[in-house]
């Protein structure tokens, strides 16, 4: 305690050449009898659990505060015994676990019911150091074997409880351990800043007889659990979107998320390594929820990233890192991936052994009977309306706008037309395809705008075109299902006062394997103030778009939204119609909002 009645920020102990550190951790109201009054704070204490050698060793203590350098405090000579005894051992780790206790702070979300062990036995939780030192590694030991801990998890929860730390924000941990078969005692330890294991909790299991069987995990807590031990607890703040089965990465992986610097200066850019491979990714793109997130944070508004990687086959080592301008490389992520040499029957290519796939073979891929019956079922249906296709285009990939334009022509249903705009393309291959499918299917409008605008001044070139009973849009790098538009008129027939009509959709990769359904709900008025979920595939009665006044422009990006939110204005009850099906495919390529909503910014500012 200094003569202020404050105590001192730091504390050091120096024996022989060692140098160790701590801060006044314990409260001690007996210090008001020592000083004859009540100090300013009482949390003055503070202990140190040392190893001294059988030869005299100096041992000296300093204090400190945040203005003034170290002050010698009492110095003098020790001398370690020869041989400690098992008391001696046991006071010691008594002493080293009340200290740790008193500076760390930890939670186990678990198990939740210690004495009742499980086989195996998996622990989670959080551990953060109350001096804000980060905690470099975490492990559980038995009598017999160490099972190191995964460590660096992100816990923005434990960062709201402890905000002036750090290094809170990855403070999680995970741990699967394979328990002895007899009853013994599980200790857990962390790395502390002196490169020591120190213990700071300790457990006792049960016998194998008495255990009770895990409870089967879900995919995500495989992921965590048994992946390799490590991580890396940095300064870094990041999210990745759940779009990969790390032990079955495909030779080409995209991955799409967000990190931000807590402290120091901000990032400037963002890479990926897979052995000797480094990729640079795309970095600020807008993420407004990140902002809301980290409101003090510089650059959270425009933290996004993507970047494709290629891992080798078999095993290799994933590493992200980020760079400040001046800065050098720092990790922030790391953990081992798997590319396999063969595929499964049903896995597609983020690598994902779904149900979807099964699904998709179960209930979503008509035989050639379910399309004689379909087409038999559309004679007979008294109301055939027709449908305009709306498909604005510019520069666009021309194998996915060949395969947009085939899957229109491959509809079941054949009482449509496809209304597309070219927006003065600066590809002359975009113009050249769509007037040889106009040249094929005389059901194909095409018209060439001679200046650049936008979107919506395309979709409105394109809306000119149309002379259907309902206005319809496709992207030009999605596909129809090729059933969709048969729902669409069987749902008109059986609804004949539906004015909205929308389906279900899913996600396409480069190599048109689908994922990632979106199974939508009824029509949700309040729901849909919130997210466009009507837009894919999403048809709306011609005489509500010419009155809404078509496309506006300055909406780009969320044009589709405007014109549907303006449509919604005009409808009654009863008048938007939801076809439980799978009728549109949404193309995940790179800087498509099917990827990741940072990949088209302006879209947020439009919405």
């Amino acid at each position: 305690m200094q003569e202020t009645g404050e105590p001192p920020a730091r504390i050091r102990l120096r024996v022989g050449d060692k140098k160790f550190e701590a801060g006044c951790i314990y409260d001690r109201p007996d210090v008001a009898n020592y000083l004859g009054r009540a100090p300013s704070n009482p949390r003055c204490g503070f202990s140190f659990v040392i190893e001294t050698a059988m030869q005299g060793t100096p041992l000296s203590l300093e204090a400190r505060d945040n203005l003034v350098d170290w002050t010698l405090v009492f110095s003098t000579t020790v001398r370690g015994t020869d041989i400690a005894s098992a008391a001696q051992r046991v006071e010691k780790e008594n002493w080293e676990l009340a200290d740790n206790k008193a500076r760390y702070a930890w939670w186990f979300d678990r198990p939740g019911n210690w004495p009742g062990s499980t086989d195996p036995l998996y622990i989670c939780g959080w551990c953060v150091d109350r001096m804000g030192a980060p905690v470099r590694g975490l492990r559980a030991k038995t009598e017999r074997n160490v099972f190191p801990a995964k460590i660096g998890i992100q816990r923005r929860d434990v960062r709201a409880i402890f905000p002036g730390l750090q290094f809170a924000h990855c403070s999680g941990f995970a741990i699967e351990v394979a328990l002895p078969s007899g009853a013994g005692t599980l200790d857990l330890e962390l790395l502390g800043p002196d490169e020591r294991w120190h213990l700071f909790d300790r457990r006792s299991y049960f016998e194998r007889r008495r255990r009770t069987p895990a409870a089967a995990l879900r995919a995500e807590e495989r992921d965590v659990f048994r992946a390799a031990a490590g991580g890396v607890v940095s300064r870094f703040a990041f999210w990745l979107e759940p779009r990969c089965n790390w032990s079955r990465m495909p030779k080409r992986q995209r991955l799409a998320g967000w990190c931000v610097a807590l402290d120091g200066p901000p990032i400037a850019e963002i890479r990926a390594i897979t052995g000797a491979k480094k990729s640079l990714a795309r970095y600020g793109l807008m993420r407004s929820e990140v902002k809301a997130a980290f409101p003090g944070v510089p650059g959270a508004v425009d933290s996004g990233f993507l970047v494709t990687v290629e891992p080798s086959l078999g095993s290799s080592e994933l590493v992200l890192e980020a760079r400040s301008r001046d800065g050098k490389w720092e990790p922030f992520m790391r953990r081992r991936v798997h590319r396999p040499l063969f595929w499964g029957r049903h896995e597609n290519a983020y690598g994902d052994t779904d149900d979807y796939s099964v699904w998709i073979k179960l209930y979503d891929r008509p035989t050639w009977r379910d399309r004689r019956s379909i087409r038999r079922h559309i004679r007979q249906l008294p109301i055939k309306p027709k449908f305009s296709i709306l498909l604005p285009a510019y520069n666009s990939n021309p194998r996915f706008l060949r395969r947009a334009i085939a899957s229109l022509r491959a509809q079941l249903y054949v009482n449509w037309e496809l209304c597309a705009a070219d927006d003065a393309s600066d590809d002359p291959a975009v113009w050249s395809l769509l007037q040889r499918a106009a040249r094929q299917d005389q059901r194909i409008k095409i018209v060439r705008r001679t200046d650049r605008g936008n979107i919506s001044l395309a979709s409105n070139a394109a809306l000119d075109l149309a002379s259907g009973a309902f206005i319809g849009f496709l992207d030009h790098d999605d596909e129809l299902a090729p059933t969709a538009l048969y729902y669409v008129a069987l749902e008109r027939n059986r609804n004949p006062t539906a004015r909205i009509i929308y389906t279900d959709e899913d996600k396409l990769d480069d190599n048109g394997k689908r994922f990632s359904p979106y199974f939508k709900s009824s029509w949700d008025p309040e729901f849909f103030l919130t997210q466009n979920y009507l837009a894919h595939f999403c048809l709306i009665d011609a005489e509500f778009v010419r009155r809404a006044g078509g496309f506006r422009s300055g909406f780009e990006g969320a044009q589709d939204y405007d014109l549907v939110l303006r449509c919604v204005e005009q409808i009654g009850p009863g008048q938007v119609a939801h076809i439980p099906r799978i009728g549109y495919h949404w193309r995940s390529a790179e800087g498509s909002t099917a990827e990741t909503t940072a990949a088209k910014p302006y879209a947020h500012g439009a919405a």
